[in-house]
C-alpha cells in the first residue's frame, strides 16, 4: 500500500519511536513467501496456492482531505488520542501530504492524485 510508509513516517514524526505502532500501520511488509507460509498454516496445500500481482489505481481529488481521513483512522495510539496529538494535527496532515507527494508510487495526473 503506497500510503503505509507515509503514515508510519508521520506516526514516528509526531509520536516518536517509543510505544507501539498502531496495528493497521504494522512495520512488516507482507511478501509472497509470507503469504504462502500463512496459507500453509491455515492448511492450504502449496500446490493449490498461486500468487499474481495486480496493479490498482485510486484517484484522490483532495490529498489533504484524504490525509485527514487516513490519519483520523490510522494515527490513533493504543492509549487513544491525547490533547498534544490535537496540537500536532496540522503538522501530521502536512507531513502525510509531503510524504505521499514524494512517494515513488504516487503520481499527479490531470490535476488529481493517483496512487498505484
Amino acid at each position: 500500500m503506497p500510503h503505509g510508509e507515509a503514515l508510519q513516517h508521520t506516526y514516528y514524526y509526531t509520536q516518536g519511536r517509543d510505544g507501539l505502532m498502531p496495528a493497521l500501520l504494522l512495520l512488516e511488509k507482507c511478501n509472497e513467501s509470507d503469504l504462502h507460509a500463512t496459507l500453509q498454516v491455515g492448511e492450504f496445500k502449496n500446490e493449490n496456492i498461486s500468487c499474481s500481482e495486480k496493479t490498482c489505481y485510486l484517484k484522490v481529488p483532495d490529498m489533504k482531505r484524504w490525509a485527514q481521513l487516513a490519519w483520523s483512522c490510522l494515527g490513533d495510539r493504543s492509549t487513544g488520542w491525547s490533547e498534544s496529538d490535537g496540537d500536532k494535527w496540522d503538522d501530521a496532515i502536512d507531513d502525510i501530504v509531503k510524504q505521499l507527494a514524494n512517494g515513488d508510487r504516487i503520481k499527479v495526473k490531470d490535476g488529481e492524485t493517483v496512487t498505484v
